[in-house]
């Protein structure tokens, strides 16, 4: 039979446990009770929101374990956090007073809406290596000097992400070739690149796309305006199909790309006017051995 532990341990080796520990093995020691201390104001939290304050959350008594959080954006109590499957920021406005309260990520699924983030920030939330899902929506991530972070950085810290969406994308000349040689453990299922800063070739893209797409995978590319016009956009999806003809992509099925015409409309009505246009394309594997 268990029994309540009737002392706290010093903070000193709660740091050790929580930098080691995975949300399953959190979850079971506070099970055990022999470990857990709710008296320290560490709570365990699978999905954590953070939202703006317009009035319209209700305030939650907070237990050891919860499923669901939602928490203002000016939320200022002591209590500390450990995330360990989905976070997701929806606000603009400053959280640092609840990011120094989060104590350890293990996230699964990290979804950020136009909210900027440091990069020692954006490391620590995927630091545990299990992120699946990522979503960068209208989030500029930047080093302590106002540089925005390039994508290959971004992509360097997810090895095991599966679907990926980045708008905007910030790029060099060897941004592709280098994310090339970024080791990954799985292949990617959907992978929207959006915003671009700069021009691409087609091959350079191309030969990305060959290392990291499944049989089925559909990948999303657009770029801001300014950066490209509808004639740029036909020539890249001309020399992208002509690749996949020659047959250095092997596919059973074809290959056609299509214009998102709904991805531009989406932006615009929301967030009007002050994101740019853009011409989104999306290549689809799916079919490809018949294109002429």
């Amino acid at each position: 039979m268990s029994q309540t532990q009737e002392f706290v341990f010093p903070i000193n080796v709660w740091d050790k446990i929580i930098t080691n520990l995975t949300g399953s093995s959190w979850i079971n020691l506070q099970r055990t009770c022999k470990f857990f201390y709710f008296q320290c104001n560490i709570i365990c939290v699978k999905n954590l929101e953070i939202v703006p304050n317009d009035g319209n959350v209700k305030k939650r008594i907070k237990k050891p374990m919860m499923k669901n959080l939602k928490l203002t954006s000016d939320n200022k109590s002591g209590i500390k956090f450990f995330v360990y499957d989905k976070l997701h920021i929806r606000t603009r406005r400053p959280i640092s007073s609840i990011f120094a309260r989060i104590m350890k990520c293990n996230l699964e699924e990290l979804i950020i809406e136009y909210h900027n983030l440091t990069w020692n920030e954006y490391f620590f939330l995927v630091d545990g290596g299990r992120i699946k899902r990522l979503s960068l929506e209208g989030a500029n991530i930047k080093h302590s000097n106002g540089d925005s972070i390039l994508l290959e950085d971004i992509m360097s810290q997810i090895p095991e992400t599966n679907d990926i969406y980045i708008f905007p994308c910030y790029a060099s000349t060897e941004t592709f070739s280098k994310m090339c040689l970024l080791p990954r453990k799985v292949k990617i299922d959907n992978l929207w690149l959006m915003d671009f800063d700069r021009n691409f070739k087609a091959f350079e893209v191309f030969d990305y796309c060959k290392v990291v797409l499944n049989q089925e995978s559909s990948f999303t590319i657009s770029f801001a305006a300014g950066i490209a016009n509808d004639r740029n956009i036909h020539d890249f999806q001309m020399e992208f199909m002509e690749a996949a003809e020659r047959n250095e992509w092997k596919c059973e099925k074809m290959f056609a790309s299509a214009l998102l015409s709904f991805s531009v409309e989406k932006i615009h009505k929301t967030y009007q006017p002050i994101v740019p246009a853009m011409i989104p394309m999306t290549i689809n594997r799916m079919i490809l051995s018949s294109y002429k």
